[in-house]
């Protein structure tokens, strides 16, 4: 599995996932080594589009990213940017 963020301007390189990717290495690895710091040192909308996936939804995570100002896309059909 591979991680890696795209948007206007920039990218991240693509992580590599060895193993399964569970709560815990998703919060440390990807979120606090490159999404959270790429996000604030870019000064983007801090606004991140995340799928169903379970290490994605476990409440420590969502309150991992709204302690760090970043929201999430969760619903598509009714996201409307600020």
């Amino acid at each position: 599995m591979v991680w890696g963020d795209i948007a206007y301007g920039y990218r991240t390189p693509l992580v590599v996932i060895d193993g399964n990717l569970n709560a815990q290495k998703y919060r440390e690895d990807i979120l606090g080594s490159y999404c959270v710091p790429l996000l604030h040192t870019h000064n983007v909308i801090t606004t991140l589009q995340q799928d169903k996936a379970t290490s994605h939804l476990v409440s420590v995570n969502l309150e991992y990213l709204r302690n760090h100002n970043v929201d999430i896309i969760d619903d598509w059909t009714s996201f409307e940017p600020d």
